[in-house]
């Protein structure tokens, strides 16, 4: 049998669509507008970046000898004994595996040191064990062949013994090697050094 609709059922029939339709809008409008005054007083969730801490440059330490003024002797306390990392430091006292000259309170001693990377340097470190404090002066010496003077920025001490820090800023040009100027009236007694350091640039 064919199923026939009066013209009063299609009526009712379309007046209950028509409603639907417009109940659906009326939610969808409701739920939007409270979806945005929320958003309007709730402010986005910051967003968590981290970051892995970056260690320092691994210190670079001298590790052959340009010139020198003296030693004590070709073994014990010789300028050898200032190469490579400390071997000495952080104890003190007048220990054979430190450079010494050969005199002590001479007027001025030096030792020339190279390095086996040239690098751009933000600071030389001086490991002092005996009697620290008489370096007057460094002189940085560039790939080039100049000379750069640096003032003494820190004398850290432990106990006897000290870190003397050299520089101020990252140089411009690579470090080959150091000379340190020891003036050894200025601290009687002699002035051991056991390592020195070049800190690359960040």
């Amino acid at each position: 049998m064919r199923l026939t609709c009066s013209i009063q059922s299609r009526r009712v029939c379309a007046a209950l669509v028509a409603n639907s339709i417009v109940t659906v809008v009326a939610v969808g409008i409701a739920v939007w507008a409270l979806q945005t005054r929320e958003s309007a007083h709730c402010p986005p969730q910051a967003r968590i970046v981290e970051r892995t801490p970056v260690a320092p440059p691994t210190p670079q330490w001298a590790s052959s000898v340009r010139a020198f003024s003296s030693e004590y002797s070709d073994s014990s306390w010789s300028v050898q004994q200032a190469l490579g990392a400390p071997d000495v430091y952080p104890r003190s006292g007048d220990i054979a595996n430190a450079w010494a000259s050969s005199e002590a309170d001479a007027p001025t001693e030096f030792l020339e040191v190279a390095f086996a990377t040239p690098q751009r340097m933000r600071a030389l470190e001086i490991y002092e064990t005996f009697n620290p404090g008489a370096i007057t002066r460094v002189e940085l010496i560039t790939e080039q062949g100049t000379r750069i003077v640096e003032p003494r920025r820190e004398l850290r001490r432990n106990g006897g013994a000290a870190v003397s820090t050299f520089g101020t800023t990252c140089t411009k040009e690579r470090i080959v090697g150091a000379r340190l100027v020891v003036d050894s009236g200025n601290v009687a007694g002699w002035n051991e050094v056991d390592a020195v350091a070049l800190l690359p640039c960040q």
